[in-house]
């Protein structure tokens, strides 16, 4: 398949337009476990290093109930959606998120999950497992212990997968990180779907087109 490239505007709701950036492959199940932390005491520690994520225990798709990447079943290809932002390009179509660095990241974020979760949800078929990026929309499994979404939709982080490196690798992805005293430029929402259907580009293309 190779590496699908290439921009489209996202239209929201109430018709503002921001330009999306778009990096798509298939990865081989062989290759991707190259990018995995099979032990699941070491995935965990990724949540707890530097404080303990609320989510850490609760969210039935984090640490630590949810299994790592090998521990799932077995398919053959991921497909990495990637897209991104530029917060300047953002701003000229919201200028009042200005000089507002966190909210704009917060918003960002949530423009690219309602994106990429559109685009995994339209290729989806039963038999597919799906990553999304971005928070959990469940507000009850942290109470009931069960998630209430109809396909449960992991980050791939939370399975052990090594997001950022494999990004770089395989998509060529500079991460640009946000620092206080010099501000990100930009920002990638990172979903996948895993499964053993031979995908093209024309169908990724066709559904980012459509939403």
């Amino acid at each position: 398949m190779g590496i699908l490239t290439f921009s489209h505007p996202h239209c929201s709701s109430s018709g503002i337009v921001t330009p999306v950036y778009y990096k798509i492959a298939r990865v081989p199940y062989e290759t991707m476990m190259q990018y995995v932390e099979t032990d699941a005491n070491s995935r965990n520690s990724w949540c707890l290093a530097h404080f303990q994520c609320k989510n850490y225990g609760k969210k039935c798709c984090c640490p630590p109930k949810i299994p790592t990447f090998n521990r799932l079943k077995q398919r053959k290809f991921v497909y990495l959606i990637a897209g991104m932002i530029r917060h300047e390009e953002y701003c000229q179509s919201y200028p009042k998120m200005q000089n507002r660095a966190f909210l704009q990241m917060r918003n960002i974020q949530a423009m690219l999950g309602t994106i990429t979760g559109k685009i995994t949800d339209s290729i989806y078929q039963k038999g597919d497992q799906l990553f999304r990026f971005g928070p959990c929309k469940s507000s009850k499994c942290d109470q009931t212990g069960h998630c209430t979404k109809e396909r449960m939709k992991p980050p791939l982080e939370a399975t052990g997968v090594e997001v950022c490196r494999l990004c770089e690798d395989l998509l060529g992805i500079e991460f640009d990180w946000h620092k206080r005293e010099d501000p990100a430029q930009t920002m990638h929402g990172i979903a996948a779907i895993y499964t053993d259907r031979a995908l093209k580009k024309e169908d990724f293309r066709r559904i980012i087109h459509e939403i």
